[in-house]
């Protein structure tokens, strides 16, 4: 036998295992990291993580994920941020309003994109990601659609908060709707503002703003709008629950997806700092039957029909 013929099948399997390797390096080198920081551990952010991988995954970006919770205690986040820097991510995903704080405060510059929080730019934050707030012009959309006599629609709102909200919602007011906005910035000024809406309002339209309608004051304000009958459009179903008449409010899920849309633009060069806030994305609807015979309101079949939760 030739003796070059003897080398050849050796030298060949060589170069394709050189071969083999370097795409393996390749491959390894194309996919990108990133590392999602929780505020918690709460089925919701699981719903927007799916979300976002399956978007991810739908436009065929290679990637892999690493999932950190965020401490409780302030005094371990410095060393939790090290960790997080020393992973040297290419995007970090952050959920819920602590972890996207904690990391715009102390990522040094990590690029991230959020999802499941509620007015960014009153933490500093005024790009690159997904907020909660359905656009409001989707609830007026839905108020027009299923209760059609509200033509006086009453808002609440603090000076501080939500101005984006505040804004649209003049703007994209369609014409049949007249708006009455009150200013209110504490329980007192809020109980004012329900009584004098009372009067001139056919229903309140909420607006996530968690000084105003923050869990410990909600059960009084749903009381409050109650006993003047006031109907409720709530940013939450746990508020129909409560007393609502009805809501519309954010899919996490969809969150989700609509923050790996801003990771996407991201991955295909642009630069997050030009990439406008989000709006929530895909919406569910619920509507409080009990609350709606009560203050002795029509509810169309299709609205109870197409509602994702009712409440008989």
């Amino acid at each position: 036998m030739n003796p070059s013929a003897r080398l050849r099948g050796p030298r060949i399997v060589g170069v394709l295992s050189i071969l083999a390797v370097a795409a393996a390096m390749s491959s390894a080198a194309a996919q990108k990291k990133v590392l999602i920081v929780r505020s918690g551990n709460f089925p919701p952010y699981q719903a927007a993580v799916d979300g976002f991988v399956e978007e991810l995954n739908s436009h065929q970006i290679p990637f892999v994920t690493e999932d950190l919770i965020l401490p409780k205690e302030e005094a371990d986040i410095g060393a939790f941020l090290r960790d997080v820097r020393a992973r040297r991510p290419d995007l970090v995903l952050t959920l819920g309003t602590s972890a996207a704080r904690a990391i715009k405060e102390g990522g040094e510059g990590l690029p991230f994109v959020y999802g499941m929080i509620v007015d960014p730019p009153s933490i500093g934050i005024v790009t690159g990601g997904a907020t909660m707030e359905v656009r409001p012009s989707e609830q007026l959309d839905f108020i027009r659609a299923n209760f059609p006599s509200f033509k006086k629609v009453g808002v609440i709102h603090s000076t501080a908060r939500n101005r984006e909200v505040v804004r649209l919602l003049q703007e994209e007011k369609p014409p049949d709707i007249e708006l009455k906005m009150i200013t209110a910035d504490t329980p007192e000024e809020m109980n004012k503002a329900i009584g004098t809406l009372s009067k001139e309002a056919d229903c309140l339209l909420m607006v996530s703003d968690s000084l105003l309608y923050s869990p410990q004051i909600a059960t009084q304000i749903i009381l409050d709008t109650l006993r003047c009958n006031l109907p409720i459009i709530a940013v939450s179903p746990s508020f129909v629950k409560a007393g609502a008449l009805a809501a519309v409010y954010p899919d996490f899920k969809g969150n989700g997806i609509v923050a790996a849309d801003v990771a996407i633009r991201f991955f295909a060069g642009e630069s997050l700092s030009s990439i406008p806030i989000q709006w929530a994305g895909r919406t569910r609807t619920s509507v409080n039957q009990i609350i709606a015979q009560r203050l002795r309101i029509a509810i169309k079949a299709k609205t109870l029909q197409e509602a994702d939760e009712v409440v008989r």
